[in-house]
């Protein structure tokens, strides 16, 4: 059953709102770029008198205000959100008194904040980049298209996954989801990073420091915070552990997307490799002296290739200039012709689609943020895990939880596509770790021990097999409804670890009750916690109140 707030707002309709409301809301959902969608939607509330808010406070008010006055394509999204919002895990908002900062807005930074928004926690998301700008296309795992859809995505864009297309650019998705996370009533904010957290101080909780500062986020408390920046981690208590393998070169090329009937005659190539087209590829290496172990081309806003190259065909080709043992030494800027790199990836591209189709007909390269061809070569098996998923964090009696997701978490394996994949599963992993940690029902530790079972599985997670359930429509942010099986084992010393606590008393309490598998209170819990706070507020005074007695002394 729905939330009472919820139905409520089912058939109610407000006032008609201004017309400059219903076109800044026009624009906002036809916006082209992030900015655009940005300055569009901050237009709308400020016709609606309305503010980013938590769900229950935000969603019910926008949808009075805008649906019955709206063209009916834009209600579609209404209706399907309020589908999406009346899932078992969102019902009551159980994290309605939480506040969550996100870090980074790609997809996976976008839909972790989706997801915790509509637990009711008040979120806000911070992307250090002013707009969208990577033409990479993702793969997307089978669960991914009928998730998408529950959010209302192929509203924004009507050929979304289409037949057999099974693919979105990066940049596309990323502003499709900006989009559902502003109606829903997150806080976006761009250009703006995190520097470092602020330890809390007295009643005052955590706090980051964000740059350039100046920010209204500048005093924002938060409970959780959660890191999807890539690769690199802005938080300590997140080491990385390599996962080398042999290695492989990628290579990925853009070209672009001009739109001719020429360019639409060129039929895709979903992945195809050496060891099951052999002619091909032996084809290829007699005709171009291009030597490849797989190669796959998705059309979208860009011609996209990407291939694995073997490096003496690279170094024959010229593109690698001297050959090390050492990965990046070898692959390093000064090591590669970039012209040759270039021309090596518009001979690929040009091949492969002439034996499958027609000869791409532009062999211009798309722009990278930077505003120089997209065209890159990288190392592509030299990956990074994390050693754990998430944290907890106290100081001064404030607790924190602390999280990753995506490729901050996992770094992903691209021709599986496993980026987007198993990003999303860590999103919704994360989500399901806020509940849980905002209705205290059990042990903190106990919390920390689910999230760390199901971060187990990840790297063992495939596309539509393993421990992934294929009923894809009944998967929610419990993990119960996605894996076949969650571990149950306990690494006691390993959660333990990621329990970090100021307090020994506190400390104490709750290692206590895990290691002997008492009953948790946490009742009692929250009144230690504020026990700690007062003792510090009122340590802070008497320490003021020494430094002002000396003062006047010397004075």
């Amino acid at each position: 059953m729905a939330p009472n707030f919820l139905r409520r707002q089912t058939t109610s309709s407000g006032p008609e709102p201004p017309p400059e409301a219903i076109q800044a809301f026009k624009e906002f959902v036809e916006a082209d770029t992030f900015p655009e969608a940005c300055k569009s939607f901050k237009a709308v509330l400020l016709q609606l008198n309305l503010a980013p808010a938590p769900f229950r406070e935000f969603y019910p008010k926008f949808k009075a205000a805008l649906k019955d006055h709206v063209p009916f394509k834009y209600k579609e999204i209404f209706k399907i959100l309020d589908a999406k919002a009346k899932q078992k895990p969102y019902q009551s908002c159980p994290a309605e008194n939480q506040r969550v900062l996100v870090v980074g807005g790609g997809p996976c930074g976008l839909r972790t904040a989706i997801e915790v928004q509509l637990l009711g926690a008040k979120t806000i998301c911070i992307e250090k980049r002013e707009d969208f700008t990577r033409n990479n296309i993702l793969k997307l795992w089978k669960f991914i298209i009928p998730d998408l859809k529950s959010l209302a995505v192929k509203k924004f864009v009507g050929q979304f996954c289409s037949g057999q297309i099974n693919h979105i650019g990066i940049k596309c998705l990323q502003l499709y989801l900006a989009k559902i996370a502003m109606f829903l009533g997150i806080g976006m904010y761009a250009p703006l990073q995190l520097d470092d957290l602020i330890e809390p101080q007295g009643e005052k909780g955590w706090t980051a420091k964000l740059s350039p500062p100046g920010s209204e986020l500048d005093m924002f408390e938060f409970d959780m915070i959660v890191i999807a920046s890539g690769k690199k981690v802005a938080l300590e208590g997140f080491n990385r552990r390599s996962l080398d393998a042999k290695m492989a070169i990628a290579v990925t090329a853009n070209f672009r997307n001009t739109r001719t009937p020429e360019e639409a005659k060129v039929n895709q190539i979903s992945g195809i490799s050496k060891q099951y087209h052999q002619q091909f590829f032996k084809d290829m290496v007699q005709e171009c002296r291009i030597d490849l172990e797989n190669i796959v081309y998705y059309r979208g806003e860009t011609h996209y290739f990407v291939m694995t190259a073997l490096r003496s065909s690279l170094i024959e080709k010229g593109v690698i200039l001297r050959d090390s043992d050492d990965r990046k030494t070898l692959l390093s800027p000064t090591n590669i012709n970039r012209e040759k790199l270039h021309q090596f990836a518009i001979e690929a591209a040009q091949f492969s689609t002439s034996k499958f189709s027609s000869k791409l007909p532009v062999t211009e390269f798309a722009l990278d943020a930077r505003g120089r061809p997209d065209c890159a070569i990288f190392d592509f098996t030299n990956l990074y895990s994390a050693r754990n998923a998430c944290k907890v964090k106290v100081r001064n009696g404030h607790q924190l939880l602390m999280a990753i997701v995506g490729d901050s978490l996992l770094e992903p394996f691209w021709p599986e596509g496993t980026g987007c994949g198993r990003g999303f599963l860590s999103s919704l992993d994360a989500a399901w770790l806020l509940r849980q940690w905002a209705l205290s029902r059990v042990n903190p530790l106990e919390i920390l021990t689910e999230r760390e079972n199901v971060y187990k599985l990840l790297s063992q997670t495939t596309d539509g097999g393993g421990n992934l359930k294929t009923n894809y429509k009944a998967f929610t942010t419990n993990p119960e409804t996605r894996y076949r099986t969650i571990p149950k084992k306990i690494d006691h010393e390993k959660i333990l670890e990621l329990y970090d606590s100021d307090a020994i008393e506190e400390v104490d309490f709750v290692k206590e009750k895990f290691m002997n598998k008492q009953f948790y209170e946490p009742k009692a819990h929250k009144t230690l916690l504020q026990r700690l706070r007062k003792g510090m507020v009122k340590k802070k005074t008497q320490v003021v109140n020494v430094i002002r007695r000396q003062r006047a002394t010397t004075a």
